[in-house]
Formats: structure tokens, sequence, C-alpha cells
């Protein structure tokens, strides 16, 4: 096999944040240029494969047909410094998945791998050859601040091409440690799985009962399941004021809907609150029709959503708002047996806009930087998958008061939004022992690591690296994909939707999605591990268990569906595997034939012991007078 370098079109880069010296001085003028670099895979010599690519797929993507092949070098390479930013080793970038799609439908076997890459050239008066460490170092950091380069997605060399760039690397062992109260204490502030002392004597007690170690899977998966994110511990609080016991803040904020439950189909119990609506005629394709669009006499009700996704926005706001809209989204059409997702809206709260400040000062953004790039990040995930954003909402506060500085350090990211049901889908049904356990969507990356733990940790607890691979990102065209054959089932009638119940993979990934999908109906699930798409060979089980990548649902079909499910997902081109089936027993087994080494399966765990933990927090306050009393 070959790998070929070939230039593609120029970049129009405009730098935001300087290019610092050694000194501090600005030497942003000595970047002169980028362009990107099309890396292709391929059992052709390269006289084929240039020969093949002049008549078809270079004008794809930009490569002019007279143009030497970067392996060969072109004089503006050799005569500057530069750096090469790629995608991380041993992973598919989402661009590549959907152009590897393209190219093996219109050339079948031609080509093996397809990535696009960048190469930035700076002027620093040193041979390619001997570019300094040092210098290397301030480079990349321009890049990072200028949004050229994600090093939780990429790598970069300089004044080389990777050659390696298709070479898959070795997983990574997993951990398996000791289940007493002192280790998972320890690995749990190392890892930021921000355990209460109740949940760590609680995991503890139970592995002492099976009699054996516990390996970092299980960990991380209880840390996310069990997660402030997921669970509400602190809003399902029993809150002491005065001395006398209240009602929780949930159970004060459902009061609204017990009290008057007029016009509400469902509320607080599955993925997004349903509205009663109306009777109308829609154009949509027809499974009676042979999937020709035609009207289609229906009965609708409207689901509503609103969710904040304010941690990854504080850290790195155009991925982290775009992933909130796209996980708003997503809780729409995960509600019942499939709804429709309409119109969006967003909402930012951040502290004062210092508009002399560095964008990412203390390794976190700024206000200012928030509300350049949050907006723009959910606005494009909004309108790349197809759906409007209508309205929104900005504020800023931040107030000194007697030395202490009060304000949204860490900032509220709002993502709404309206969508329509199916009146006869907005009930999941009971799933049954044998029913299939389908993942749909995108294949895992290795991000999003940890995020449900990592945003319920105070803020600025946490370590800078965890913070960041907590950050999800977006892949609006493939949530769009899902999302058709979401609609083609949702649209087929009551007993012909061949979705049984579906939930959205958000935080946590399918460590929490899985389980809550079987336990909801009294089941367990039997997952196969190596069955679950990843775009990285390199990573360990719990990143494959894990990992919030976006764009993902799990969803339970009857086996004699299966044929029909493929034809939708084929017709779509909507990735999906079947991982699991579920069983009588409420047990989460995941098995593994590649990962048998790590000696950690097959894993069994009660998934009463998973969703069932009972931390009642109380809460001493006092009620402050009011103003004027």
């Amino acid at each position: 096999m070959n790998t070929f370098f070939l230039k593609g079109r120029n970049l129009t880069f405009q730098t935001v944040v300087a290019l610092d010296g050694q000194n501090g001085k600005d030497i942003s003028h000595k970047f002169v240029g980028a362009f990107e670099v099309i890396a292709f895979y391929t059992f052709l010599d390269y006289e084929k494969f240039y020969a093949k690519g002049r008549k078809t797929f270079f004008e794809l993507f930009d490569i002019a047909p007279n143009e030497i092949s970067m392996t060969l070098f072109s004089e503006e390479v050799v005569n500057s410094a530069f750096l090469f930013v790629f995608p991380r080793l041993g992973t598919i970038s989402p661009w590549a998945s959907k152009a590897q799609n393209i190219l093996d439908n219109t050339f079948q076997g031609v080509i093996d791998r397809v990535e696009r890459c960048q190469i930035f050239l700076f002027d620093l008066n040193e041979r390619n050859e001997n570019l300094s460490s040092q210098n290397v170092q301030v480079l990349k950091e321009f890049l990072i601040k200028n949004k050229a380069f994600d090093p939780l997605i990429e790598d970069v060399v300089s004044n080389r091409l990777p050659t390696d760039i298709f070479i898959e690397r070795a997983y990574r062992e997993t951990c398996v440690i000791d289940s007493n109260v002192q280790t998972i204490t320890k690995h749990s502030e190392n890892n930021g799985l921000a355990l209460i002392d109740a949940e760590v004597n609680y995991i503890a007690n139970y592995y002492k009962g099976k009699g054996r170690k516990i390996s970092d899977l299980e960990l991380m998966m209880f840390a996310q399941v069990n997660s402030e994110h997921c669970r509400h511990k602190i809003f399902n609080s029993n809150f002491v004021v005065n001395g006398k016991l209240n009602k929780t803040p949930f159970e004060l904020i459902k009061e609204t809907f017990k009290n008057n439950p007029s016009g509400v189909e469902k509320a607080y119990n599955d993925n997004a609150a349903v509205i009663t609506g109306f009777h109308q005629k829609i154009f949509a394709a027809s499974k009676s029709k042979n999937w020709n669009y035609t009207l289609l006499d229906v009965s609708l009700d409207l689901t509503f959503k609103a969710e904040t996704h304010n941690h990854p926005t504080g850290i790195s706001p155009f991925p982290g708002a775009a992933t909130g809209a796209g996980g708003e989204i997503r809780d729409e059409s995960a509600t019942g047996r499939g709804g429709l997702p309409l119109a969006g809206f967003i909402g930012f709260a951040v502290s004062d806009l210092k508009f002399t400040d560095d964008l990412t000062k203390f390794g976190r953004a700024t206000g200012l930087g928030i509300m350049l790039n949050g907006p723009l990040g959910s606005s494009e995930f909004n309108n790349e998958f197809g759906r409007p954003t209508v309205a929104g909402y900005f504020r800023v506060f931040e107030e000194n008061h007697h030395g202490e500085t009060w304000g949204f350090r860490k900032p509220i990211m709002l993502a709404g939004g309206v969508g329509l049901i199916s009146s006869n889908n907005v009930e999941k049904w009971k799933v049954d022992h044998g029913d299939l356990l389908i993942v749909l969507g995108g294949p895992g990356f290795k991000i999003g690591i940890g995020g449900g733990a990592a945003s319920s940790v105070s803020s600025g607890l946490n370590n800078y690296d965890l913070d960041f691979e907590s950050v999800q990102r977006g892949n609006p065209e493939m949530q769009r994909r899902a999302q058709e054959v979401i609609n083609s089932c949702a649209m087929s009638g009551e007993k012909e939707n061949l979705i049984k119940s579906i939930h959205d993979v958000g935080a946590g990934g399918l460590s929490n999605a899985i389980p809550e999908l079987a336990h909801e109906s009294g089941l367990g699930v039997r997952v196969d591990l190596d069955s679950i798409p990843v775009s990285d060979n390199s990573m360990n089980p719990l990143e494959i268990w894990t990992n919030e990548s976006q764009e993902r649902y799990v969803l339970a079909i009857e086996e004699k569906s299966l044929a029909e499910f493929n034809a939708l997902c084929t017709r779509e081109k909507a990735p999906y595997a079947v991982i699991g089936q579920f069983i009588e027993k409420p047990e989460l087994i995941i098995e593994s034939r590649k990962y048998l080494s790590t000696n950690i399966f097959p894993i069994d765990v009660s998934l009463d012991f998973l969703l069932n933990v009972e931390n009642s927090l109380v809460r001493n306050c006092s009620k402050r007078k009011y103003f004027g009393s």
C-alpha cells in the first residue's frame, strides 16, 4: 500500500491572536500562508494513481491536475518552516468518513483511505531541518489560539510529512484496581470522577460482595450514570430551611405540572416534554406508497426541550455550544418512539466582557471568547442539521462586593427547541427478551471522555487536560442521516414503526444510555464490546464504552425487523450496528474477545446497583429577610 500527499486549495487564515516570540514580541508577520493537503492510501502505484485521479476524483478535492505530489515537496515548503496538522494517528475524522463514502460509491476499491490535512508556513529564517523545539511549541500554541489546531483530535509535526498517518496504533491496556475505599477514592480524585464518600462506600461494599477487583471501565461508568449531570442529585436534595424540611427543588418544579396537567401529554419522564397538539395533513414519505412523498393525515403533538451545556462551552466555546444544540436536537428525536425536531433557540450568560483579555485566559474561555465563538457553534450545528435557530438571549453579569467577585465564570449555555411527534409514538413500547440492541449513528471517537462527571465537579477544581478531554465534537451531517432513519420509522404508523424504544447517547456515552434503555423495561442486556463502531482502533475498553461521541442513538427493535431497518439505514447512508440483545435477568453483561488480555471480561453488573443508588443529600440553609421587610 502507498501513501500520497497532494496539495489542495489554499486556506484563508486570518490571525485573531498574536504569535509571540521568546520575549513576548508579536511575530505574527512570520506566518506566510496555509493550504490543504489531501492524503490518500491506495494499492496503486504513483503513475496509475495520478492518471486515475486526474480523470476522476482530483477535482472533487480541489486538487489541480498539474500539482506535484507533496511527497516530492514544492518550493514553498522547502524554503519555509512548516507545521503539518492532521487527524490523530489511528483515527478517522468525520470529514474522512464522508469523503470515503463518496469514493467507495463512485470509485469502489481504488482508494482505501483518505484524510484532509493542513500545512501552515512560517518564515523564521531557519532551515526546515533544524527548526527548534521551542519554536515548534510557540507555533503550536499560535495555531491552537487561532482555532487552526485542536490537540484533542489532531496531531502536528514540523517540517515533515507523517507517512505513517494511516497506520493503526495498538490500544492501551485498561486499569484494574482493588475495590477498597482508599483505592477507589484515589482513583476518583486522579480521574475527575466526582464520587462522594457515600458512593465510594457503596461501590466498595458491592464489589466486596462480588469478591473481585474493579476495572476503570466500571468506575467510570458508575461515575457517569450517577453524576450530578445525569441524576441531578442536588436538585433532588432535601433542603432544610430554618430547621424545616422543605420539598426538593425537583418536587417544587413538578408542582406546576401536578397542579395544571391539562394539555400536557408527558413531562419529566422522557427526553422531552410533550404538549397536546393538533390534527394535520403533512407532506412526508409514506411506507405504504413505497417511500414516495404524499399527504398524510396524522395526529401530531408538540415536543419541548431545554437543557444546558455549560461545562464544555466554558472550556471550548465553539464545539461546546455546537454539541449543546446537537444534544438538544437528539433529545427531541429520542422522545417516545421517535420525534421530528423543528426549530431551536439558544441562550448565553457570561461574566464581564473584558475586551483586552486573552480569549483563553487561565486555560478557560473568557466571557468575550464565549460570545465570539459560542453562538457561531450552536448556529452552525443547527443550520447544517437543517433546523433554524429562531430565538435567543444573552446576559452579562459580574460584580465586585467586599473583595469578592460574583459572576458567571462557569457560563450558562442554554439550548432549547420545539418539534413534532406523532400522537401514537408518544409512549415508548416495552422492550422484550430477545429484542436487538442497535447503535445508530457515527463511530466512537476518543473525545468527551468523562463529560458527565467533569461537568459535575466544582468549577476550577478539575485538571485542564481532563476538562478538555470532556468536550465533545459535532458532526451535524451524521446526525441528519440518523434523523432521516428515525423520521421514516416514526411516520410509518403505530404498528409499522420499527422502533420500540430509543434513547440518545449523551453524557456518559453508551455506558449511560444502554443501562437506561434496559432498566426502564425491567430487563437486562448483553453487549458485545467488539461490535461497537469506533474511529480509532487504539481506543481501550473504557474509552469505547464511555466516550460521548455525538450523533448516536441506542434503540431496541425486534429481531425480525432487522432486514427492513438495514434497508432504511442503507438508503439514508446512516451507519448502525447490532451490538447486543436484551435478556431477562436485570444485569448488564459486557463481553469481548478482542480485549481478553485485560482480564476484566466478561463484566457483569446489576442494573439496580448502577441505577438505584439512593444518596439523598441533606442541605441546611436559612431564609434571608426580604428587602423592606
